[in-house]
């Protein structure tokens, strides 16, 4: 199983129910715990207002099936998911639907409201105590969750066989386009896997 950016969390989740899956490898994990949210939106009352309207959504949706929804990045919505000008320059690529970039798949920048709530109050540290599978977990210090977060993580699995290969002063967008990075982290989620 592997796990990338925000799909770590969901791939940790996976591995703790599925006996299937017999290694797991997470890549500059978007890890989900309260000190990412405050990391990202700066503040708790942020992060309370954001609950807030994703409790909200879900209650509209849940009476009348109103979907709404924010932006996922946005230079100018305030509501937007993403905050932080260089996850909106990576993104916006994909947003725009000029000509030009629709060979990027017309991604669409949105995501439901009520989502929020299952990123910013996820706990994906109470699920990573319960991760037995051998593990190898990829970061560096500018990835998604910064330099500490990271070693937290990586110290609660309780995993008798676990490795973390830690990548220096790489950053987030590397792991996703640097040739460089992808050509060092690729043969080394390939040993792992062979070695389970």
């Amino acid at each position: 199983m592997l796990g990338i950016c925000q799909g770590a969390n969901w791939a940790i989740e996976a591995t703790t129910l599925d006996t299937r899956v017999r290694a797991l490898g997470v890549v500059a994990g978007h890890y989900l715990v309260p000190e990412t949210a405050a990391l990202y939106l700066g503040s708790q009352e942020e992060i309370a207002d954001r609950l807030r309207r994703a409790a909200t959504a879900r209650a509209a949706f849940e009476k009348s099936g109103e979907v709404r929804y924010i932006p996922i990045v946005s230079a100018t919505d305030a509501q937007a998911l993403l905050k932080a000008p260089v996850i909106r320059q990576f993104y916006e690529r994909w947003a725009d639907r000029g000509a030009f970039w629709n060979f990027h798949g017309l991604w669409e920048n949105r995501i439901t409201a009520m989502s929020e709530a299952d990123i910013w109050g996820h706990h994906v540290d109470e699920v990573i105590r319960k991760l037995e599978t051998p593990t190898l977990m990829v970061h560096a210090n500018l990835a998604a969750s910064g330099p500490v977060i990271p070693r937290k993580m990586f110290e609660q699995i309780p995993a008798a066989k676990k490795e973390l290969l830690w990548m220096g002063d790489k950053n987030q967008m590397q792991f996703y386009e640097d040739p460089i990075t992808i050509d060092r982290v690729v043969p080394q989620l390939a040993r792992f896997f062979r070695s389970t």
